[in-house]
């Protein structure tokens, strides 16, 4: 398993490895670069029952009206709406915005600790108790460890992936996770379009987009599904890519588009404005 506990600098260019990538926080912020768009994201987790696994596997949030800010205002996401489940927790703060976090930009708003440090995972943290989506998974993380029975805290627990307000414990471990965002001037729309792909049909793959006649193509991965055209920035599916990365890597982005990756928050940013964000977690 590779860790996602990066730096800014790979947060902010993008990173991979196997079936784990961060599309890279430069990259996001040129999909929000001037115009309005959808996030959501998906949520796997491993936790197993004596009698296999647990019914309640997925669980979605969706964002409206996201907009991200640039590396100079730490990739600030802001959400006008808040749809149903809110696992970034923004809903809780006025106005409903967190600013991007890693090991070494402490931007969250806990006091005296820093979420991504303490997480092993860069992500738009609030007061580290919400969310963690670039934790290490369950397969190959040193710091799960079983609730000790004593009055002493354990924290370790809390660098695997967890999104605390649907199991109700950091300490179980969470699987597939999936960030996509859809702005207005769908980019993947295009490509839909020109392959002739049904609408609502799903069906995912990565591609080449001029994004603006000014700048050469960008390769992005598109799916597309009943609910729009997505841009996905970020998947995790079996834990091969390290996340715990430096905010540098975020920035641009990390990762294979065919497998795990960061897209990058300056691509994120400088392709879209506002945005439908969507979050996507299974339960194994």
């Amino acid at each position: 398993t590779t860790s996602m506990n990066r730096n800014w600098k790979k947060y902010k260019t993008g990173f991979q490895d196997g079936n784990s990538f961060w599309l890279g926080n430069d990259n996001i912020f040129d999909i929000f670069q001037n115009q309005t768009t959808p996030m959501m994201m998906m949520i796997e987790a491993w936790t197993k029952t004596l009698r296999g696994y647990i019914n309640e596997r997925y669980r979605s949030a969706i964002y409206n009206g996201v907009t991200i800010k640039n590396e100079a205002n730490e990739y600030e996401l802001c959400a006008n709406i808040i749809d149903g489940f809110d696992p970034l927790g923004l809903s809780k703060f006025d106005p409903p915005c967190a600013r991007f976090s890693t090991y070494d930009e402490d931007n969250d708003y806990a006091v005296n600790a820093n979420c991504a440090e303490m997480f092993g995972g860069g992500m738009w943290y609030t007061n580290c108790t919400d969310l963690n989506v670039n934790g290490h998974n369950e397969d190959d993380n040193p710091y799960i460890k079983r609730r000790k029975k004593t009055q002493n805290k354990d924290y370790s627990f809390t660098k695997g992936i967890w999104w605390y307000n649907w199991k109700r414990q950091m300490m179980l471990p969470l699987g597939q996770v999936e960030i996509k965002v859809r702005p207005v001037q769908e980019s993947c729309t295009a490509v839909r379009q020109a392959l002739k792909i049904p609408r609502y049909t799903k069906h995912e793959g990565v591609y080449n987009i001029q994004l603006d006649p000014k700048f050469p193509a960008v390769k992005m991965r598109c799916y597309f599904d009943a609910e729009g055209d997505w841009t996905v920035i970020q998947t995790r599916t079996d834990g091969s890519l390290d996340f715990d990365r430096p905010w540098r890597d975020y920035s641009k982005g990390f990762g294979d588009l065919e497998g795990e990756f960061w897209w990058g928050l300056e691509n994120v940013w400088a392709n879209m404005d506002v945005a439908v964000l969507r979050i996507e977690i299974w339960d194994q």
